[in-house]
């Protein structure tokens, strides 16, 4: 294999991580905003040692948050109901599928 289609192919791997740990973090968010919301969990209540969930949601919230913004300025919540988050995944999974589907044939004929 060439070493360029190689470092291609490292790109498309880091690439398909980065969108699957991101998917999983937006997964967490919203598991913990909901469990605080129902009052399943206390939110100021330490799990591990200082380790509250509110720094857990609060940190999570920075990172996920800005990509959800920008979806919100275009889909509105449906009463009390977020589908930005939804459509995140689905945005994510779209570009993962759309990638795979394009970059693997090169990375066949190459080899």
């Amino acid at each position: 294999m060439h070493p360029l289609v190689f470092l291609l192919f490292l790109l498309f791997q880091f690439i398909d991580f980065a969108l699957t740990l991101y998917l999983w973090l937006i997964l967490i968010y919203i598991l913990l905003g909901l469990l605080t919301t129902l009052q399943i969990i206390n939110p100021y209540k330490a799990w591990f040692g200082h380790v509250s969930p509110a720094r857990i949601l609060g940190g999570l919230a920075r990172i996920v948050e800005p990509f959800l913004g920008r979806i919100r300025r275009y889909v509105k919540p449906i009463g009390s109901i977020d589908l930005s988050p939804i459509i995140a995944i689905i945005l994510i999974q779209f570009t993962q599928y759309a990638l795979a589907y394009y970059l693997t044939p090169l990375f066949i004929q190459a080899s």
